[in-house]
């Protein structure tokens, strides 16, 4: 910031976009780093030509992310489902990680072990670990889980990669997350890992703040979306499905024949796929029925 004026402005002065954008300048760009800030996941070559290494981080906080008096075993879902959907979104297999635990000094034992419980046989199930973390007493339950993953050097898939008359499609039903699913869902790693394996997914993201914003997030400058309303409002309250966030489906686009996508898909996995809208060379985001099209604000959940 160049000015005093500018100095003395505060974190609630910005958008989360924007606050990210402060810290990227921070970054410093090693020859190994392949894809940094502004993913799901941040990728780095290794020693192994054949595989990269992907990194994440989420945090999980009473309060903001769950309500207190929540079920520990539905805290411990949502704490490590986040990351996961993260390596998902990119189409990456999960492998280690840490969790940094701040804990308020009356929380029960047995819950903490619920959580815990939750969160291994989560993790047991894609052959990933528990390896570390750290421990702090807090006010408030919180969970800062960071995650290592790989992927194949050729199959990664980012969320800039669109292109003009693709098709954009989205996992499972959207719009339901007010009413608990939020807690309850379940990460989407191997129907990302066969996504990327195949192809299929051009670009991909997880959805959490909405599929307006994070539909966004995947366009460039060059391209827009036409949303189809007779397929979105088949899944619940039409804002609801466009603003809502923490579906934590993917979304993505592809130049897959639909009808080859759709029947391949359904031999393998028991979770609805929908087709929702194509990218357009037309800026910005619409919503089409009939033969009306609207333009949709971009907005959706807001961290700040």
């Amino acid at each position: 910031m160049k000015n005093n004026k500018n100095n003395k402005l505060l974190v609630k002065d910005f958008t989360e976009d924007e606050i990210i954008g402060v810290l990227s300048s921070y970054q410093t760009v090693r020859k190994a780093l392949i894809k940094g800030i502004g993913d799901d996941c941040a990728v780095c070559q290794t020693e192994n030509s054949s595989f990269h290494n992907v990194y994440t981080s989420d945090a999980t906080i009473e309060d903001i992310h769950f309500n207190s008096g929540e079920r520990p075993e539905r805290i411990g879902n949502k704490a490590i489902g986040r990351v996961l959907s993260d390596f998902a979104a990119m189409g990456a297999e999960p492998n280690w990680f840490l969790i940094n635990l701040s804990l308020p000094q009356n929380y029960k034992i047995s819950d903490l072990k619920c959580i815990y419980s939750r969160i291994k046989i989560i993790l047991d199930e894609y052959n990933s670990s528990i390896i570390g973390g750290d421990l702090t007493k807090s006010e408030k339950l919180s969970f800062n889980i960071f995650g290592v993953g790989k992927i194949k050097n050729k199959k990664v898939v980012y969320r800039n990669n669109v292109n003009a008359n693709e098709t954009i499609w989205c996992t499972g039903q959207l719009g339901h997350s007010l009413n608990g699913r939020h807690l309850d869902f379940k990460p989407r790693i191997q129907e990302g890992k066969w996504l990327s394996e195949y192809g299929h997914a051009k670009s991909m993201i997880d959805i959490t703040d909405g599929l307006v914003k994070d539909l966004d997030r995947l366009l460039t400058n060059n391209h827009g979306a036409i949303l189809y309303e007779d397929i979105l409002k088949k899944m619940s309250n039409i804002d609801d499905v466009l603003y809502n966030g923490e579906d934590y489906e993917l979304l993505f686009t592809s130049s897959s024949n639909p009808n080859i996508l759709r029947n391949n898909w359904k031999k393998l996995f028991s979770c609805e796929l929908n087709c929702i809208g194509h990218i357009t060379d037309r800026l910005n985001i619409y919503l089409k029925n009939d033969n009306k099209v609207n333009l949709l604000e971009v907005k959706g959940f807001q961290h700040f």
